[in-house]
């Protein structure tokens, strides 16, 4: 070391790496990016506090040691100088310097010492050429590092290391570690391949980095969940995971240990970091803490000057520079966040330091933002944030308006009704009318009778005033929905009287739609059939103008619909195919082909001809969110359907699954109905009552009449028949009750197809009570009509418990064609001893999930972590758990390895592939 230095004694700890503990993590994998480029001048390893920086290179130098002398090269030298904030004249900095690289090389650097030792001390451009002078005369390689510094402010310092690094020798190599990026020429230093560049990003700990943290202070292997949720919490910030690996080893909980570890780490946050930054940054901090993510234009609007976006673009590049823990979420690096740890501190201070008038003035500012850029979600979270539940609402009225006219939505209403709080919309009609639209797409009649009783309840009381509901298209709508409630009760006749209330006022095309198919379906159900057809025929009054265009489909489908009902097989098909041609002639949307694929497929599946059903119902499964939500329930019911008549077991329960999960996903009591119903076929085919039982407890009443119902499930026979199976007293008398119930709502409305079943399943009924004559007077009963009518399904679905008493009617020399028939057909139900075909393949399935989730799901399978994930798909870590759950859900799977397993059996997945990133 100087001999002589006009600064006093160097103080020696600053002259020294860090001293290696046992618990550190080696971190080789880094290595090779150090050593990228073997002839670069500079090495600079930036990043936020406490991300292991030092450690780092200290390691790293050990490494190059140890290899030079099991390699038998010459040593290599290193020399450490630790700056500090005392460290800001030229002539310390060059004196630290040069007294480093002299313990390092253990012998004077002539020329700088005498320079130092002169009478007068030369500037300090002489003494930084002196040292350049004395390291060309070294044999050995030298590697100098500067650690901590971004404490240097001096700009004649930065200027003396940028001209140091420009000259450096070849055998010298600087090593500058910081928080901040150095002000030098690194630009031109990465074009001429001179500069190595670690930050941030490669310096996260691994999850295996984490674990062998964990171990070497714990001293055993920690469970993989916490590893993973550390992981997850830190996002792999070495000193974060250190203090939580710390509280952990203290014997504590799992949660005791996170949040001590959190309060410790905001500790040393808001003293490293937060308190150290300028008042003006500090104040950037706090007001980009208020959204989650942010870029240069909000940053403008939040600090109140929206046109100053060159001054926002200045402040952001600063907190980057700076490496205040801003983490850029995409690859042009306009969007950033920070890391949540630090936002969580952030967040602490600006609630302390804004009162609440500030507060929401900021959340108000985002709002406006978000929502002049088109990102309403994030714009209604600062709203409510903001305290303006009137704002937040006008905006989900303004969002969802527009869907009241459209057949098929693409994000459910809910999904944006959810997120305000309920007593804001129990007091606004229009937000109300939109609840009782979504309860007609879930078929949730309890909810469009709460909804509409609400809509009473406020607009009531004398004097009352609402823009909204005053307007005609508002009462046009309140009308239609009143009509499909009263369909949905069985009153054909006020179904009818509210529909022409309706159309003569003039509701929302896509409500306009379904009442012209409603109401014809309530005037066949009103023994009003001539009327209907005319009334479909007919054109269109001018409050429906714009459907003028769809007219041929409203026809079309509406007479369809009709012919159903009546139980006309050929008139169905004819209309169904007319639909079909209309629709695929003039490219009509999806929503209308899911009208005809179901017609077509209902006319195929009841006369027996599986393949052709199948076709036209996967038309539906592969339509998921295109068509509407009872048209794709089923044609996944009738997928399922056709798989238990061909005997495909296992098939039918991945279909089966389909439909339940659907029905949980989107809601409503009517939907799920029809799944449990398809569920409860699947388990009697197995053989399994238990099941069976357990699928039709959770079939009750929904109130939505039978006889308007055109769905190809009958969730209340298919009760009975599990009641059937079970086969005791208790379940035959609630069997009889349950069927009496049904039947009595049937008989009110002609529809062929529930009248013959509701025969059929009372025969069966009677069969088991031991009332055989009954049972077979009912039954052949209900032979007449289906005969009459050319249905074959409704019948062979009833199953195993229907065969005794077909085969008592043959031997009463009742042996007609159509008994026949029924009796050789393929397959009333399959043989349980016959091997079940393999699932179907991919392209026959219903597309379960969504493109993103699918997407997810593939990485899911190549072993990738929710932040990994995240990074690669520039989403938030928590929107992948998010699209996780739900892919559990949908694949009925409560773990990755069984989501990965049972997407493979499925065929949703390409066969195993390496687990490259």
């Amino acid at each position: 070391m100087l001999a002589v230095n006009p600064f006093g004694l160097v103080v020696p700890t600053k002259l020294r790496p860090p001293q290696k503990l046992e618990v550190w993590v080696e971190r080789t994998r880094l290595f090779p990016s150090v050593e990228a480029l073997p002839d670069a001048k500079l090495v600079l390893v930036v990043a936020p506090t406490g991300f292991g920086k030092s450690t780092l290179v200290a390691q790293w130098l050990a490494h190059q040691e140890a290899q030079a002398k099991r390699d038998g090269h010459a040593r290599s030298r290193f020399a450490w100088v630790t700056l500090d904030e005392y460290d800001q004249a030229s002539e310390r900095f060059l004196a630290l310097v040069a007294g480093a690289i002299e313990e390092a090389i253990e012998q004077p650097l002539t020329t700088i010492r005498d320079l130092f030792t002169a009478p007068k001390l030369p500037p300090p451009y002489v003494l930084l050429q002196a040292l350049l002078v004395d390291l060309n005369a070294l044999t050995d390689q030298v590697t100098l590092v500067l650690d901590d510094y971004h404490m240097l402010t001096s700009e004649p310092i930065h200027q003396a290391v940028a001209y140091f690094v420009r000259h450096l020798p070849a055998l010298c190599r600087l090593v500058v570690i910081s928080r901040t990026d150095p002000p030098l020429s690194l630009a031109r230093l990465r074009a001429e391949q001179q500069l190595v560049e670690l930050r941030a990003d490669a310096l996260r700990f691994t999850p295996a980095e984490t674990r062998a943290l964990l171990t070497n202070l714990q001293g055993s292997p920690p469970p993989s969940t916490y590893v993973d949720a550390l992981q997850e919490q830190t996002e792999g910030w070495a000193l974060a995971v250190q203090m939580a690996a710390l509280a952990w080893r203290d014997s504590m909980a799992p949660a005791q240990s996170f949040a001590l570890a959190t309060r410790q780490i905001a500790e040393y946050l808001a003293d490293e970091v937060l308190v150290r930054q300028p008042a003006e940054i500090q104040q950037t901090l706090l007001v980009l803490a208020i959204p989650e993510r942010f870029c240069a234009s909000l940053c403008a609007a939040l600090l109140g000057k929206p046109e100053a976006i060159y001054a926002a673009e200045g402040r952001l590049q600063t907190l980057l520079c700076t490496n205040l823990f801003v983490i850029p979420l995409d690859e042009a690096h306009q969007w950033y966040r920070f890391h949540h740890l630090f936002r969580d501190l952030l967040v602490r201070y600006a609630q302390s330091e804004f009162d609440e008038t500030q507060l929401a003035l900021l959340n108000q500012r985002a709002a406006d933002w978000f929502y002049a850029h088109g990102l309403n979600e994030e714009a209604l979270r600062h709203l409510l944030a903001a305290g303006n539940e009137d704002g937040a609402a006008r905006l989900i009225e303004q969002l969802l308006m527009p869907t009241m006219g459209q057949d098929v939505l693409p994000t459910s209403p809910d999904y944006w009704l959810q997120r305000l709080p309920s007593h804001v919309i129990d007091r606004r009609p229009g937000l109300i009318l939109i609840a009782a639209r979504l309860a007609v797409f879930k078929r949730d009649m309890w909810q469009l009778q709460r909804h509409l009783a609400q809509i009473d309840q406020l607009l009531a009381p004398p004097g009352t005033h609402d823009p909204l509901s005053s307007t005609e298209r508002f009462q046009a709508d309140l009308a239609a929905l009143r009509g499909i409630l009263a369909l949905w009760e069985g009153d054909a006749t006020e179904a009818i009287r509210s529909f022409e209330v309706a159309l003569k006022l003039g509701p929302t095309p896509a409500l306009g739609t379904q009442v012209l198919l409603a109401l014809g379906l309530a005037y066949a159900g009103a023994d009003r059939f001539a009327e209907g057809v005319a009334l479909l025929e007919a054109d269109l009054p001018a409050t429906l103008a714009a459907l003028r265009p769809q007219q041929p489909l409203c026809r079309a489908t509406g007479l369809c619909w009709m012919a159903h009902l009546i139980g006309d097989l050929a008139a169905q098909q004819d209309y169904a195919q007319q639909l079909y041609d209309f629709v695929v002639t003039n490219q009509s949307s999806d929503f209308w082909l899911g009208y005809a694929a179901y017609s077509l497929g209902m006319v195929a599946y009841e006369r027996n001809d599986l393949a052709a059903a199948q076709a036209q119902f996967q038309m539906l499964a592969r339509r998921k969110y295109k068509v509407s939500y009872p048209g794709y329930s089923n044609g996944v019911i009738g997928l399922a359907l056709i798989a238990l008549a061909r005997g495909s077991l296992a098939e039918a329960e991945v279909f089966a699954q389909e439909a339940l999960v659907f029905a949980n996903e989107v809601g409503g009591v009517f939907l799920r109905h029809q799944a449990l119903s398809c569920a409860v076929q699947v388990a009697l085919a197995r053989g399994d009552v238990p099941s069976a039982l357990c699928s039709a407890a959770g079939i009750d009443v929904d109130h939505l009449h039978p006889g308007f119902m055109l769905s190809i499930s009958i969730p209340c026979l298919s009760k009975v028949q599990a009641l059937v199976a079970a086969g005791d007293l208790v379940n035959l008398r609630q069997a009889d009750l349950l069927l009496a119930s049904w039947l009595a709502q049937v008989a009110q409305v002609p529809q062929t197809r529930l009248q013959i079943s509701g025969l059929a399943m009372q025969a069966v009924v009677r069969h088991a009570q031991g009332q055989t004559e009954q049972a077979l007077t009912l039954l052949d009963q209900a032979l007449q009509r289906a005969s009459a009518a050319g249905f074959v399904r409704t019948l062979l679905d009833l199953g195993s418990c229907l065969r005794p008493l077909l085969d008592a009617l043959r031997e009463q020399s009742l042996a007609r064609p159509y008994l026949q028939q029924l009796l050789t057909t393929n397959g009333s139900h399959p043989d349980e001893t016959r091997p079940a075909s393999p699932v179907l393949a991919r392209g026959s399935l219903p597309e379960l999930l969504t493109t993103r989730e699918a997407e997810i799901l593939g990485l899911l399978a190549l072993r990738w972590s929710d932040k990994e994930i995240a990074r690669h798909l520039v989403i938030a870590p928590n929107t992948v758990r998010k699209h996780t759950t739900t892919i559990y859900d949908k694949l009925g799977v409560h773990s990755r390895r069984e989501a990965v397993m049972t997407a493979h059996a499925l065929g949703l997945l390409a066969p195993e592939a390496p687990a490259t990133r």
